[in-house]
């Protein structure tokens, strides 16, 4: 029996579905938490006995919305006794992590998560705990490091998206343990293998970045060093090839409004993948302008429970979105001629979940608008009911394009 079918076990759980949520904090160092439970031994690419067969479908549908899985959300069906979720997000205290499930998405064998101290791993009994670390060790290869007679399925949630404003982000990430401000241009695989073990220290790295073809392409990157504060967010905005040269703009900014920022120290980063250039690279502090804006309405209750973004520059599109948001209240007067109405709706979520227009910035031609979502940590005990989250602002009216940018926190 090969070392796979001698650890591939099946241990009955019941646990609910973790869906991993940005955020997380803790006590400094890594967490590793096994707790002991039967199991029973059987060969590789056989079903365990009394497990049912995996249906896929069932696995999509418990993560396809989870937080924090916009950058990267793939289900690996392991011999079709084992699934292995790893996803990615763009959210600052916890940019990626993994499940390990038996035949049914209930069946919770371990998880690991990013966090402000370190990796946070939990398995339910050591043979689980060894399996899932020889899986994430290989998560390069396309069979998992378990060798040709086995069957590993993958299959992408999230569909590639071509690269926008110049450039395809590569890492986003609050806690840098790289502290002094730093810009950098990395043009070899050795080079960004220095600069990401730097970066991580000892917080274990994420090893399933988008990969950089340097024969093409390069990596331009930015740390904005040590912050006082736990809500500091890094963000390359723009890339402008001029000629040879290359104008890389970033910015940093504050992630939170309504939540209270944590006192924990940050030192935010960014990287991302460019087109390979020779010439020089210009790294532009642009600080955007800010947009003053008003509260038109705040609810856990909104009649919209689509998860969606929005722009009204007229009021019949306003009434008409009022009748299904709020029917029966009385509808805020906007004087259109002059304003225009942002509209962030979070779609059905748990009682403590909620949303909200941080700040609207001006960047050249366009308006960049910030969308807080806050969905319950796993310590955060939530009232069963279900909440549908909106907030309405208004801006002065203009006709210039406008982009909403979502960042999930955890409470």
């Amino acid at each position: 029996m090969t070392l796979f079918g001698k650890l591939l076990r099946v241990a009955p759980v019941s646990a609910a579905i973790l869906l991993a949520a940005c955020g997380g904090g803790g006590a400094g160092g890594v967490t590793t938490t096994v707790t002991s439970g039967s199991s029973q031994q059987f060969a590789p690419g056989e079903p365990a006995p009394g497990s049912k067969p995996i249906v896929l479908a069932d696995f999509t549908a418990a993560v396809q919305n989870a937080a924090c899985a916009g950058v990267r959300s793939d289900l690996y069906v392991i011999d079709n006794t084992h699934v292995l979720w790893d996803r990615a997000g763009n959210c600052a205290d916890n940019s990626y992590a993994f499940t390990l499930y038996g035949s049914t998405p209930q069946d919770v064998l371990c998880t690991q998560s990013d966090s402000i101290a370190g990796p946070r791993t939990e398995c339910k009994d050591k043979a689980s705990r060894e399996l899932f670390d020889g899986l994430l060790k290989n998560l390069d290869k396309a069979d998992l490091g378990l060798g040709a007679t086995h069957k590993v399925e993958k299959t992408s949630l999230v569909k590639a998206q071509p690269p926008g404003d110049g450039f395809e982000p590569l890492l986003l990430d609050g806690y840098s343990a790289i502290a002094k401000p730093r810009t950098v241009v990395v043009k070899d695989e050795a080079a960004l293998t220095a600069l990401l073990a730097e970066h991580y220290g000892s917080r274990r790295p994420d090893l399933n970045l988008p990969k950089v073809d340097f024969t093409r392409q390069m990596v331009v990157g930015v740390f904005l060093g040590l912050q006082d504060r736990g809500c500091r967010y890094a963000a390359i905005t723009k890339v402008t090839a001029e000629g040879r040269q290359l104008r890389v703009d970033y910015n940093g900014v504050d992630l939170m409004t309504f939540a209270v920022c944590t006192e924990a120290l940050s030192s935010p980063a960014a990287l991302a993948i460019v087109d390979r250039t020779d010439g020089a690279v210009e790294f532009v502090n642009v600080a955007p302008e800010q947009v003053k804006f008003s509260v038109v309405d705040s609810t856990k209750n909104s009649g919209i429970t689509k998860e969606q973004n929005v722009v009204i520059r007229d009021e019949a599109t306003f009434s008409a979105m009022w009748a299904i948001h709020s029917p029966g209240a009385d509808m805020p007067k906007i004087d259109f001629s002059q304003n225009m109405v942002l509209a962030a709706f979070h779609g059905s979520g748990m009682s403590c979940s909620g949303v909200a227009i941080s700040h609207v910035e001006r960047v050249g031609k366009a308006l960049n608008v910030n969308v807080i979502k806050t969905e319950p940590g796993p310590t955060v005990l939530c009232a069963a009911t279900v909440a549908t989250p909106a907030y309405l602002v208004q801006v002065p009216r203009t006709d210039d394009p406008v982009n909403f940018r979502t960042i999930t926190t955890l409470l």
